[in-house]
């Protein structure tokens, strides 16, 4: 047996604030329980919250909906016993943004990050004890770049392919016009990181730009690091953009480079 009870919300206003309150009873057989949540709001219009019970009476889902029933926001799903097993986010009934996974003791088991219902950046796994046990990589389009496996003395005992994802606006701009870079990349622990990026003219090699970056000072963000480059282009020609990466810690040492290219007329 499974009871869902399913509540449109008012719509409001304002936008901030609690926006409502609404409780309700539900019943069946010898179940008896009330609710409260507060309303969300969406867009400037009311939605629904949809809640799931068990054949305890314990909430097995709980999620936010669009008007047309399509989940969109919060999620949450719970063990038998009422723990929470899953808490995420749902964007137009696709998965998005954190996601995070528990043991029925309560510990994290996965910690993953989803764009548009795919996989993207750090995806982590970690033993009931709370070690990390694995770390994957996912590009957009592309999947699993890179994989790392730990073993129970933290230690790495496999490294395949990088932690790594460069983007760029187009390989072909005007001239005054911006060459933009984005560059996600992966930070296993007890690692540091050195990112080298430089662009230069391929005709003369004149060097146009040159940074160093870590894990320090490269933007951080829920899946990784993420560094910008905002180039302006003013002169015709054709340019090369190398990204060298370099990764070090205890027995680990790896190095890879990006290349790009850009034209300019």
């Amino acid at each position: 047996m499974r009871i869902i009870i399913k509540k449109k919300l008012s719509k409001t206003s304002t936008l901030s604030g609690i926006l409502g309150l609404v409780s309700f009873v539900y019943g069946c057989n010898n179940l008896s329980s009330e609710s409260k949540y507060k309303s969300f709001l969406n867009d400037g219009k009311g939605g629904l919250v949809e809640i799931i019970f068990n054949e305890n009476g314990k909430i097995s889902e709980s999620f936010q909906l669009r008007s047309d029933s399509v989940k969109n926001g919060s999620y949450k799903k719970f063990f038998s016993d009422g723990t929470v097993e899953s808490v995420g986010q749902f964007k137009n009934g696709i998965m998005d943004s954190s996601w995070t996974n528990y043991y029925q003791g309560g510990k994290i088991k996965e910690q993953q990050y989803y764009i548009s219902g795919k996989q993207f950046c750090e995806q982590k796994i970690f033993e009931p004890d709370g070690k990390l046990k694995e770390l994957k990589f996912n590009a957009l389009h592309l999947g699993t770049v890179s994989l790392i496996k730990y073993n129970e003395q933290n230690k790495i005992i496999k490294w395949n392919g990088f932690p790594i994802y460069c983007v760029f606006n187009s390989d072909k701009i005007k001239s005054g016009q911006e060459y933009v870079i984005g560059i996600f990349f992966g930070v296993p622990p007890s690692i540091n990181i050195d990112v080298q990026i430089e662009g230069r003219d391929k005709n003369n090699n004149e060097v146009i730009y040159s940074k160093e970056y870590n894990e320090n000072n490269a933007e951080i963000l829920t899946f990784g690091r993420r560094i910008v480059i905002q180039e302006t282009m003013q002169r015709n020609g054709d340019y090369l953009w190398d990204i060298h990466f370099h990764y070090k810690g205890e027995n680990v040492r790896k190095d890879t480079t990006v290349n790009l290219r850009v034209s300019v007329d």
